[in-house]
Order: C-alpha cells, then sequence, then structure tokens
C-alpha cells in the first residue's frame, strides 16, 4: 500500500509519530509505503542490498506517462565522505551494521536529480533493522538549490512477522524548497502520484528480493 501527499495544507510544519524521530518541516510530499514479502534466508541478506550502491542501478520503475520500463537511477556509487573525492567499493555487511554514517552519491529519476545521501543502521538485529537515509549535501539543479541538508529523507524499517514473512514499512519526505519559483516548478518536473507510486515499489520490489519490472506496474 502506498500513501502520497503533495501540496496540501496538511503538510504544512508535519512531522510523524514521535518514534520516528522527524521534526516538523514545511513539506512538499511525503509518501508512506507498507507491505508484506517472503524470505528465507538471513535478515543479513536483506541488511547487504542496502549496501550494493552499485546494483542500485539495475532498479527498474514503470513511467506511465513514457509507457515504458526506465532506469530508477541510471548512476550510483559509494565514497569515502561528502567530498566525492574518492569513489569506492559497495558497503560491506560489517560496515553496513556498525552504526556507522556511510555515504553514496547517486543520479536519480526524480526532480532531485543527483544527490549525495548519508545512510546509518540504526537498529540491526536477527528480526530488524532500521535504515535512515538523508541527503548529506546541499541539492542544486543547474546551480539553483533546491535543498539544504537532511531536507530529503528516508526511513526503511523491515521486521519478521512469522517465519519467513516480513513487514516493510518505508516513509519518504521532501521539504518545501525556500524559493517560492521552485516550488511552483517542482510539480512540473515530475508526472504525477502514479510516478511517485511506481518508484517506490521498484524500491520494495529490490528490496525484498522481487523483479523490479515484475508485471503488472503498480500505477499504469
Amino acid at each position: 500500500k502506498v500513501s502520497v501527499w503533495t501540496g496540501s495544507k496538511d503538510l504544512r510544519k508535519w512531522a510523524p509519530n514521535d518514534c520516528i524521530g522527524w521534526d516538523s518541516k514545511n513539506l512538499l510530499i511525503a509518501i508512506e509505503t507498507t507491505g508484506k514479502f517472503f524470505h528465507e534466508e538471513s535478515i543479513d541478506d536483506i541488511i547487504i542490498k542496502f549496501g550494493k550502491i552499485s546494483e542500485f542501478k539495475e532498479i527498474l520503475y514503470w513511467s506511465h506517462t513514457r509507457e515504458t520500463w526506465r532506469e530508477l537511477i541510471p548512476d550510483a556509487f559509494a565514497i569515502n565522505d561528502i567530498s566525492l573525492n574518492e569513489k569506492r567499493i559497495d558497503f560491506s555487511l560489517e560496515e553496513l551494521r556498525s552504526n556507522s554514517k556511510l555515504y553514496y552519491w547517486q543520479r536519480e529519476n526524480t526532480p532531485v536529480g543527483e544527490v549525495i545521501y548519508e545512510m546509518t543502521i540504526t537498529i540491526h538485529s536477527k528480526n530488524k533493522i532500521e535504515v535512515r537515509i538523508q541527503n548529506a549535501a546541499t541539492i542544486k539543479r543547474r546551480r539553483i538549490k533546491l535543498l539544504n541538508p537532511g531536507e530529503y529523507q528516508f526511513l526503511y524499517i523491515i521486521e519478521r512477522d512469522v517465519e519467513n514473512l516480513w513487514n516493510y514499512y518505508s516513509l519518504m519526505r521532501s521539504a518545501a524548497p525556500s524559493n517560492p519559483l521552485i516550488n511552483l516548478v517542482w510539480p512540473l518536473l515530475t508526472d504525477g502520484n502514479n510516478s511517485y507510486i511506481n518508484r517506490t515499489v521498484s524500491q520494495f520490489r529490490f528490496l525484498s528480493g522481487l523483479p523490479t519490472d515484475k508485471e503488472p506496474p503498480a500505477a499504469p
């Protein structure tokens, strides 16, 4: 199930429940995704997917305006810090479970374009993981500032339900850019709620081990 909120008065100074740990912000969009999937192996096999940055390029989503499967993330790689001076190999399981801040760069087919992310796995047990991701640097498009650090955030919680059945929860939010012109133009850079739904479902499929281009599309 995917819920999308955009451009609504309900998003002004919105914050989720205290357990999420996010402060209130004037938001442009928020997306909540819930689901279940079967996974027979260790939870480590799920955790490592978050660290396989080079494989993000394999994630496909359905563009309902173009009526074709597209790469969600045409390019991505892990980095040692936000300076982007040194590209490195994907993160190991030990690094992911260290509770350290890990950084990666990606170019994504979303209105933000190129982003440097900071990722931390804050909970990692045999039955539950919690992953927090946010932009570590200012996001710009064509030298125009879109978002300050920490204004583009993701939360993933994956928890065992019974035996090999797992619960999936994700929450994404983007602050409203301070530039009023950008706020006006932003909706024109995407193709509506169907696109947001297809993008977030493609991430669910990737993390749960399903083919990301599995027919039918979530929102054709």
